[in-house]
């Protein structure tokens, strides 16, 4: 219905399934001085783990090295 999320399967591996996006350009003000910035996000569907990861370009070789570090990060540590 209106307003309600559709059912998901459960999730039994973790990373074995995730949700990315790319999210920006954003702007900011930090001490009087506007920064723009994009982000890469990830969600882990197991544990709903959440990362922002900020990027500097939307190329795919960025995205995927900025993924790739994220997610060794959180899986070696």
């Amino acid at each position: 219905g209106y307003g309600h999320l559709p059912p998901r399967n459960l999730e039994h591996i973790p990373f074995q399934t995730v949700c990315v996006d790319l999210i920006g350009p954003w702007s900011i003000n930090i001490n009087n001085q506007e920064v723009n910035f994009n982000a890469l996000t990830i969600i882990e569907l197991v544990s709903n783990l959440f990362e922002a990861v900020r990027i500097c370009n939307k190329t795919s070789n960025h995205i995927a090295m900025k993924f790739m570090n994220s997610t060794s990060s959180i899986l070696y540590s």
